[in-house]
Formats: structure tokens, sequence, C-alpha cells
């Protein structure tokens, strides 16, 4: 059955259900408020405004406004009295609103009955403080009343001190403060941002950090130099733009990247503009620029060129580079008819060679024309086209030295890479290794595997994972075997931060001795044998084992750092699904509400219908589903 109470329309004050009038403000009580849980469910007349119903269930009293004295220090934000199991406690949260940091305030609590006579005074002081203005505090510390009859109180705050040691001390109670205007209230607020963007400000380091100070203080640009803020903002994010390489696409793209977050100060669109002018140009300039001995591809680059040079008709010198292109084509066009001409003169000689020598039609066709596509490729290569000479002795098969040929191409090719030093380790472990054995393109090859090796074993193993797959697919299985140790500390490494723990054990017994394997070993045994009463069975499967009857699981694992982490699992929705959260994702449990933080995203799991269990292990705690 619901609790039922009354309380006087005027002041609140809770009152028997025979009483006519109010025995604190004299008010006729034919009209009561009529409150049940603590909700007002019947009330003919309106309350006072100002009035505070005083018993509701859960606080018992509360403060209903934010109270302030004349040039008080100090701000009463709220004020709460509970009555829980005969233990009644008052939580104050206070504001300072002083420059000065606070150390510590002296309060007198005046307990009340429910006709606000009062019961007695209990002395409390809030110590070891360190509030700087505008800071909230107070609200967790609990005054304790002991006088059972308590149903209301008034307060007087005796004294405040400050970090310089100095103090103030008021005359009034709580009861004779104010409630604060919603101009002064809405000016607290105003310069607690500022404050706060302010100190930001101060340790602004990237674009994101300027752009936020920038979207904050617009809104209130009038208050002290906000303004001032604001333009020193813009133009941090500027200078950082600038100091991008301007003569690179590269560089010119991140400038409008960041350009693009101020876009609406000065001339920046216009400097948007004119940056993306200036990369059209570079991508023309590269075409015109490029090395090509083929001249049909040279002219094709050149129209390419034109038609990029077109749309940026008035920049830098756009026009006169038409020109030049339009000349370069012409001479393409030239070069080509005279190679033209080369050709059918060759095929004449080749024909009437045919027609007079019938008999030696076999050694025309099996010597003389490979011989001359012989020396064409060999020119080919000779002149650097590697690509193209390759393909003419692959068609050559075994005429003379054709295949050792190929790989002087390729080895060849790979040294000019090598030489133009614009390609990764990665990249050029790849080319030597297409030589196949010729020369030192093997050792070559290995020593620059070895370099992706030493740069990434201790920082990103995929990358190392990812090469030596990649030479599997292309099969070079040798480079496994010769690297065979390091292939399987890649792959240990990876299934230990994946949480497969036996999988990364097997590996790392496999290159015994290399690097780090032998710790890593150990570590991975014992995390699975602590674990191993919880999960079951770990072979295949390190981690938690599938239970839909769990609808979350929570269990401590320890990484190859040394540092806990946290793993949570869950069946959610009926989609089980896995969720990997450090210690610094703010995981929380507060009001049956479990709150972590993953991938800058909040989320949270409602725990009223779970219960909570310890299984095993003190280090592992699971939550179980109410059955109803």
């Amino acid at each position: 059955m619901a609790k039922r109470i009354y309380a006087c329309p005027n002041c609140g004050l809770q009152v028997g259900v025979n009483d006519n009038v109010c025995t604190n403000c004299g008010t006729s009580l034919e009209n009561k408020v009529i409150i049940e849980n603590g909700k007002v469910v019947a009330n003919n007349n309106q309350v006072n405004k100002d009035s505070t119903v005083r018993f509701s269930n859960d606080p018992t009293f509360s403060l209903t406004h934010n109270l302030i004295t004349n040039e008080s220090p100090l701000l009463i934000k709220k004020a709460d009295l509970y009555t829980r199991s005969n233990i009644i406690d008052l939580n104050i949260e206070f504001m300072n609103l002083s420059n000065k940091n606070i150390k510590a305030i002296k309060v007198i609590v005046y307990c009340l009955d429910t006709a606000m006579r009062e019961l007695e005074e209990v002395e409390f002081n809030y110590l070891d403080l360190n509030e700087e203005k505008y800071n909230t505090f107070g609200y967790n510390k609990s005054i304790s009343i002991k006088n059972k009859q308590t149903r209301a109180f008034d307060l007087k705050v005796s004294e405040i001190i400050f970090d310089d040691l100095s103090t103030y001390s008021f005359d009034t109670k709580l009861s004779q403060w104010n409630q604060i205007l919603d101009n002064d209230l809405k000016e607290i607020e105003t310069d607690i941002l500022y404050l706060k963007m302010l100190k930001q400000y101060d340790q602004c380091q990237n674009v994101s950090d300027y752009k936020n100070v920038i979207d904050t203080l617009k809104p209130i640009e009038d208050y002290k130099d906000s303004k001032n803020i604001i333009e020193n903002c813009y133009v941090k994010i500027h200078d950082k733009a600038n100091k991008n390489q301007q003569d690179t696409i590269e560089g010119l793209e991140e400038t409008i990247k960041i350009l693009s977050e101020i876009k609406d100060w000065n001339n920046v669109n216009q400097e948007i503009e004119d940056c993306e002018k200036e990369i059209v140009y570079i991508k023309a300039k590269e075409l015109t620029e490029s090395k090509e001995k083929d001249n049909q591809v040279k002219k094709d680059k050149y129209k390419k060129a034109i038609t990029l040079y077109e749309q940026i008709i008035d920049w830098k010198d756009s026009r006169e580079e038409i020109e030049r292109c339009q000349k370069e084509i012409e001479k393409c066009d030239e070069l080509m008819k005279q190679s033209s001409k080369k050709r059918k003169k060759y095929m004449i000689i080749a024909a009437c060679s045919v027609c007079l020598l019938v008999i030696g039609y076999f050694v025309v066709d099996n010597f003389i024309i490979p011989s001359i596509n012989y020396n064409e490729a060999v020119s080919l290569l000779e002149n650097g086209d590697y690509d193209k000479a390759i393909k003419m002795f692959e068609e050559l098969d075994n005429y003379k030295d054709s295949k050792e040929m190929i790989k002087k191409c390729k080895y060849e090719k790979a040294i000019k890479f090598q030489k133009e030093g614009k390609s990764t380790n990665e990249e050029l472990a790849y080319l030597f290794l297409k030589v196949g054995d010729y020369k030192d393109s093997m050792k070559i090859a290995d020593s620059y595997i070895q370099k992706e090796i030493n740069e990434y074993i201790e920082k990103d193993v995929s990358k190392i994972i990812n090469l030596f797959e990649t030479c599997k697919r292309l099969k070079y299985e040798n480079v496994l075997k010769r690297f065979n140790k390091v292939y399987l500390y890649a792959n240990g490494i990876i299934s230990m931060e994946d949480g497969y723990l036996n999988e990364a054990s097997k590996y790392f017994e496999g290159c015994k001795g290399y690097l780090k394997s032998n710790e890593y070993k150990k570590i991975c045994n014992n995390s699975c044998n602590k674990y191993k009463n919880i999960i079951g069975d770990y072979e295949g499967y390190d981690v938690l084992t599938n239970n839909y009857k769990l609808v979350l699981n929570v269990s401590v694992i320890v990484s190859v750092d040394k540092k806990v982490k946290i793993a949570l699992a869950g069946d959610v929705y009926g989609d089980y699904s896995w969720s990997i959260a450090d210690t610094n994702d703010e995981i929380k449990l507060v009001n049956d509400e479990l709150t972590w933080k993953k991938y800058n995203r909040k989320r949270k799991f409602d725990l009223k219908t779970y219960i909570y269990s310890e299984e095993g292990n003190a280090n592992i705690w699971r939550l179980k589903k109410i059955e109803k």
C-alpha cells in the first residue's frame, strides 16, 4: 500500500490528516497537498512556488534553488537531507566564487523538526580542500545527524579559510540567503566556460584543439578578450597549414585539409583555391618532365598535360606550358615517322631475303630474325627500357643466352631502383627476389629483408608477416627457410596479442632462443595454466569459451608487456561478440550501469536485470541473467 502524507499548500510542512491550520505559517488546511511515494497526487490549490515539500520519499528535505548572499565568495548549489534506516545524513554542495583557493569550510547545522523548531546544533568541518574558482565540492561528504526527529534544517557557514590563510565569515543563516538571479547565474556559467577555454588554449597542440576553442568561444565572443583568443587560434591554425611543404602534392593536400577548418576566416577560401590550382600544375609538370623513351607514350602524356593546364589557364605559366607541350607533340610525331621508315626498310630487306633464299628459310627463321630481335632487346636493355627488353627476351625463349639476359634485365632494373633511393626495403627485396639466382641478387634481397626485420620486429610484426606471406604467395619458399625463426617468432607475437596463447607458445618453441621467444613462451604457458579452471579446455581456445547463458563475461588478462587488460564478452541481442578494453578505457560500475569506452565511443550496459557472482577465481567475475 502506498505511503500517503499531507503537507501545507503554502510552506510545505508535513501536517496531520485531521489538522485544520498549519502550525508553521497559519494557512488554512482545507485543501491539503497529498503526497504518495514522494509525488504530489492531489492538490486543489496551487502550491506556493517558493515553498518546499519537505517529506518526499528520498531525500527528506532539499533546497529548491541555488542560494547566495551579498558579496559572498560561496554559492550553495544544493543541499539534501536523507533518512535511511534510522540514519539521517545531510549532503551539501558548494561552489567557490572567489579567485582564491578554498582550503577549509566550517559550518553549523541547525536541526529542525516538522514544526521548524530547532532541536540541536551540529558543527562540521570540510578539511583538506584545494578548490579553485567555480569548483563544486562537498556533496560527497555526509554530515551525520543524531537527533532522529530532524525533518528539516537551517545552516550557517561560520568560516571559510583560503589558501593564503585569509578567512571569511557569515553572520546570516542559509534561510536568510537569496536565490541567485538568472542573469548572475548565466554570468557565472559564461565565466566558467571562458576560464575553461582559456586554460585549454594554453595547452593546445594541434588543429582540432584550436578549432574546439574557436567553436566554444564564438557564442560568447563579446565576453572579456574572447575575440582576441579566437583570432589567435585562427592564426595558429593558419601557421600550422603554412608549415607544410608547398611544392609537393601531399603537402598541398594537407594544407587544404587544415585550411578547410578555418575557411570562414579572412582570405582562406582564396588560399585553398590557389593550393588546388598548384596541385593541378604539379601533376601537369610531372607528366611533361617524365623521361619516357617511347614516343607514343610521351605524346599521350603531353596531351594529358595540356588538358590539365587548360583547367588552370591563368595560373603561373600555364599558357606557355601548353605551347611547349604542343611543340613536343609535333617532335614525337616526326620521330615516329622516321622510326616507321626504318622498320619498313628492315621488312623489305627481310622480304627480299626470303624470296631469294627460300632454301635458307629455316636458317632465316631460326637465326636471322631471332638475331635481329635479340640485338633490339639488347639495345632496349642498354637504353634502360627493361620491361620491353624482358618481354623480347622471353619471346626468344632459348635463343642464345636469352634466359640469362632476362635475369640481367631484372637485376639492372633492381639496381636502378636501388640507386634512385625512392623504394622501400620491402619493394627492393621483391625486385631482387624476382631476379633469381644471378650474381649477388639473393644476397642483396636477404639484406633488405633483414633491414625490414630489424625495423619492425620490435614495433610492428604484422609488416614482417605480410612480407613473408607475400614471399609465400610468390613461391619464394627459400626465403621462409632462410628466415624460419623470424617467421615463427612474428607469428608467435601476433597469436599472443590476439589472445591465442597456446598457439603462440608453439610458435615460440619453434624459434627457441631467438630474441625474447623463451620469455614469451613462459608468459603464454603461465597465462594458460592460470585461467584453465575458469575457461575450461584452452586447447584451441585461449580465451573465454562461447557460453550463451552468460550475457556478459568480464575477465582480467595479463598482456605481453605485463600490463593488466580487461576482456569483455557478451551475447547481446543474440549476437555473440568480443570487445577488448584497457584499464585506461575508464571501465566503471555506477548505479547498476557498466560503462566503458572503446574507440572513443561510450558503451553502457544495464545491470539491473542481472545478478553478480564470483566463480573460481578472485580475478574473474561474471554476470548471469536473472531467471524469471
